[in-house]
């Protein structure tokens, strides 16, 4: 991060620039996000997960944990066939059915936008941990770009999921918490 003068996009010093592939987004000492020449910005915290989908969930997950070393861990009951695979205690590789053998809950909670089982392809979306669930909406809301939104309440988590310039389907968790007066449209437990 590069300091700032004071006043530079806050009322708080010292203020400091992080690039974000947006013009740029100023952090105030306390870390909050303010705001760039486009609006106000919401942190993310960082890269949640991966999701790939496969035609062979055993052979794909088996891979993974024997030749990279990650541990099969705790999901959520999306009742779909799924693995969360943890590196350090963390989940960063989310495994499920693709193709044309996706179930009807996959399709209904996360949609789907390729049916490729080879390539890059079959990287559903990729997720990041997020603050700021009401700011990050009006943001999107005033930009004109579409979300939806699904709850995991084991997980205490409200996701909006939205699509890039490039039909990259991007994944935002927000603490649950942060959704108090929310209604998703989808919830993991609506499945059957």
């Amino acid at each position: 991060m590069i300091a700032a003068s004071a006043g530079v996009g806050c009322a708080e010093t010292p203020c400091r620039f992080r690039w974000t592939g947006a013009p740029f987004l100023v952090f105030c000492a306390a870390g909050n996000a303010t705001q760039d020449k486009d609006g106000p910005k919401m942190p993310l915290d960082h890269l949640q997960h991966v999701l790939i989908q496969t035609t062979d969930l055993e052979g794909t997950k088996d891979w993974w944990v024997d030749v990279l070393g990650l541990e099969v861990g705790p999901h959520p009951d999306f009742r779909v066939p799924v693995y969360w695979l943890y590196l350090n205690g963390r989940d960063v590789l989310h495994i499920t059915t693709g193709g044309t053998a996706t179930t009807a809950n996959r399709k209904r909670y996360l949609g789907q936008d390729s049916d490729a089982t080879y390539g890059s392809g079959v990287v559903d979306h990729v997720a990041f941990h997020a603050t700021g669930l009401r700011e990050m909406m009006a943001a999107l809301d005033a930009r004109g770009i579409s979300y939806r939104q699904r709850q995991i309440t084991d997980q205490n988590l409200y996701q909006l999921f939205l699509t890039d310039p490039n039909g990259v389907k991007v994944e935002l968790n927000f603490a649950a918490a942060e959704a108090v007066g929310l209604k998703a449209e989808v919830t993991a437990e609506d499945l059957d």
